[in-house]
């Protein structure tokens, strides 16, 4: 089946056509209809063969639904080099690692990557950071000390 969605309309980046198919083909994940997701899978990656997100999402896909684990670490492998810090890559191929293939010390590695990757996004990400406010100047009227303690005046 085409679906006819393989190009990005004239003076869009490839980028585009391919985060809407990975939208398409995990609403249809959700659903239940594997084929078809993994076929729109396919056609984001016919878009943009380096998109990071479709590559995790169809190396998970081939690890969890298929039982593909060479096809799986194949799609992880391919996003860590299209996006080295790809945070949910990180972690899926740490666990596949750990998991899948018995490789403690290649899912510590990943897992290692992530964390200090995660580290430098904080680091560099004032949005992430609490903001420090000031306290508000409340101006209350209490009773003297003593009359809190029912000492008489």
């Amino acid at each position: 089946t085409s679906w006819g969605l393989i190009a990005d309309p004239p003076g869009e980046p490839a980028g585009m056509a391919a985060m809407e198919l990975l939208r398409c083909g995990k609403d249809l994940e959700v659903r239940g209809e594997v084929d078809k997701a993994e076929e729109m899978y396919r056609l984001a990656l016919a878009a943009d063969p380096e998109h990071a997100d479709t590559l995790s999402q169809l190396g998970l896909l081939m690890q969890t639904v298929r039982s593909n684990n060479d096809a799986a670490e194949n799609m992880y492998v391919r996003a860590l080099k299209a996006d080295p810090s790809h945070m949910d890559t990180l972690q899926n191929y740490a666990i596949f690692l750990e998991e899948v293939r018995g490789d403690v010390a290649g899912a510590e590695k990943m897992y290692n990557i992530a964390l200090n990757t995660h580290a430098q996004t904080v680091a560099h990400d004032d949005s992430a950071r609490p903001k420090r406010t000031e306290p508000h100047p409340i101006s209350i009227s209490l009773p003297a000390p003593a009359v809190l303690l029912g000492v008489p005046r």
